[in-house]
């Protein structure tokens, strides 16, 4: 975000956290989200798919332990995090913040496991791509792009 609004880069795709008050703030231009649907905090911003390109691009956060971690270890620390989140004051500061919380039938270690092994199927195509490509290009990938006005 500081080398967007610093004018070093013109392009930024960011999460609506960090994004939204140099939005707000008229720093930086939103042109598109990249959910399934516009973000409740960015309403007026239309969605990569409505301008016509077929992606969808989530972000999302886990805590993630080590592989060797005993069971009951990690079921209660997964039942320490699930009730934290619904916590009113935790669920507001992330409404506050424009991010979601998952729902509790999605919290299971179980459910992360196999979310980040799709995660992992989904994105490893497009990531040999750009690996690739990039070593066509002596290894090194733009992450500038002249844009026209």
């Amino acid at each position: 975000m500081q080398d967007l609004t610093a004018d070093r880069i013109d392009y930024l795709c960011d999460s609506p956290s960090t994004s939204k008050p140099q939005i707000d703030g008229g720093f930086v231009k939103a042109i598109a989200t990249t959910g399934e649907q516009r973000w409740y905090t960015l309403a007026q911003v239309p969605t990569v798919r409505e301008q016509g390109v077929d992606f969808v691009i989530i972000t999302w956060q886990g805590l993630v332990l080590a592989q060797n971690t005993p069971e009951p270890i990690v079921r209660e620390l997964n039942a320490a995090l699930s009730k934290a989140l619904d916590l009113p004051l935790v669920r507001e500061r992330f409404t506050q913040l424009g991010e979601q919380i998952t729902q509790p039938e999605h919290r299971s270690p179980e459910h992360f496991r196999k979310f980040v092994a799709d995660e992992i199927v989904r994105w490893s195509g497009p990531s040999r791509r750009v690996v690739s490509r990039s070593s066509e290009r002596g290894g090194a990938y733009p992450l500038r792009a002249d844009t026209a006005e």
